[in-house]
């Protein structure tokens, strides 16, 4: 059956995720899922939702995306899936039992609020991460789950989700954008993409660096200006300052084409689903050098991917570079073959059945309410440093 209205979620502040509240917006209409969502069938029934500082609408492509101003959200003041808006509440209490809700947060406070709201419509959770969540109502109550490789999908079984409400969806990319180019390689240069956080493994770049006293590296991605003075400041411990180079966030168009000169793609996250930079890589003929157990196997038996342990990286970066070994890029999806199975995935939803409203914590969302946390962390230190000088 299709659907009436397709509203697409993600219940979180942009200013978690890029530096540049104009330029986020358009950039994830260009990505997976959003990209591949605007050349479907669907499209001119789907919307998009996120949080941002300020209202705003993008109707540039068929799919339109809404901005809603978050309240008392963002890194200033919520930590990561804490944030919420009153106004993306209104169209999701709109939503009916012939309209979808597919919800691109889990088990987060923002993802049960949402689901808590479109409670009169079917809720399909998309699971981007590695985890996968609570055996709770927020999870078996959804009537479709979408992961990203095999073994989140044996995973949300051993949790109690019935397999034929389980799809594997593989993520796109643009193949006309990241494709290979006859461009001659600059002499080895090691590339990262992604905010330059821990979670991602920035930290490793200057030991990287350390090791191969010939490279350099250039990093694509937004920062906070503490994350950058971190990252500055080892780099010049290690003594590489003067090779390492931070390009900021860049269009997808510039970051193909820095890729096409890089040697390595560093991809040494502690944690990920299925990054698409590692299929963009791909595309463009890059070899990926990451750390075990932190990619999909889906993605580590391809050709090019090279993994080994974190104390070991800089040898799994050299070894990278040595196997002169490029990736092929034959499974790679295009946008317009995601479209088919997005709008595949949401026709083939049973009726919507009744069900109750899913439960929040409202006690456990004051908690993480980001200046109390630091005012108490504050009492605690002081009460610590006098407990120790008496």
């Amino acid at each position: 059956m299709i659907p009436h209205r397709v509203a697409h979620v993600f219940p979180f502040d942009t200013r978690h995720l890029s530096g540049s509240q104009q330029a986020f917006p358009p950039m994830l209409l260009r990505r997976w899922p959003l990209a591949a969502v605007a050349q479907s069938q669907l499209a001119g029934r789907s919307t998009a939702h996120i949080l941002g500082p300020e209202a705003r609408t993008d109707t540039t492509t068929p799919l339109k995306l809404i901005v809603h101003r978050a309240s008392l959200s963002g890194p200033r003041f919520r930590d990561w899936g804490d944030d919420w808006s009153w106004s993306l509440g209104l169209p999701l209490r709109r939503l009916g039992p012939d309209d979808v809700c597919v919800l691109h947060l889990n088990d987060y406070q923002a993802a049960r609020y949402v689901h808590r709201a479109a409670h009169r419509a079917r809720i399909v959770l998309v699971f981007h991460g590695r985890g996968l969540g609570r055996a709770d109502d927020h999870l078996l109550l959804a009537d479709r789950h979408v992961v990203l490789h095999r073994a989140a999908s044996a995973g949300l079984q051993e949790l109690g989700v019935s397999p034929d409400r389980i799809a594997v969806m593989q993520p796109s990319i643009d193949t006309s954008v990241f494709a290979r180019r006859a461009v001659q390689p600059e002499l080895l240069v090691l590339g990262f993409v992604g905010r330059l956080e821990g979670a991602k493994g920035v930290m490793e770049v200057p030991r990287v660096l350390a090791a191969l006293p010939h490279a350099r590296a250039e990093l694509i991605g937004p920062a906070t200006d503490e994350e950058r003075d971190v990252l500055v400041n080892a780099s010049r411990r290690a003594g590489v300052a003067e090779r390492l180079r931070l390009l900021g966030e860049l269009p997808p168009e510039r970051v193909a084409e820095r890729m096409r000169s890089w040697s390595v793609l560093l991809l040494p996250s502690y944690s990920e689903g299925f990054p698409l930079v590692a299929v963009e890589a791909a595309a463009v003929g890059l070899p990926v050098a990451a750390v075990d157990s932190v990619l999909p196997e889906e993605l580590t038996v391809q050709r090019g991917i090279h993994i080994g342990s974190r104390e070991e990286y800089a040898n799994v970066v050299k070894g990278a570079v040595e196997a002169d070994q490029p990736p092929v890029a034959g499974w790679v999806q295009s946008h317009a073959q995601a479209a088919e199975a997005w709008d595949a995935l949401l026709e083939e939803l049973q009726p919507f059945t009744s069900r109750p409203r899913i439960a929040v914590q409202r006690v456990d969302r004051v908690k993480r309410f980001r200046p109390l946390r630091r005012a108490v962390r504050r009492v605690r230190g002081n009460s610590s440093r006098h407990h120790q000088s008496s």
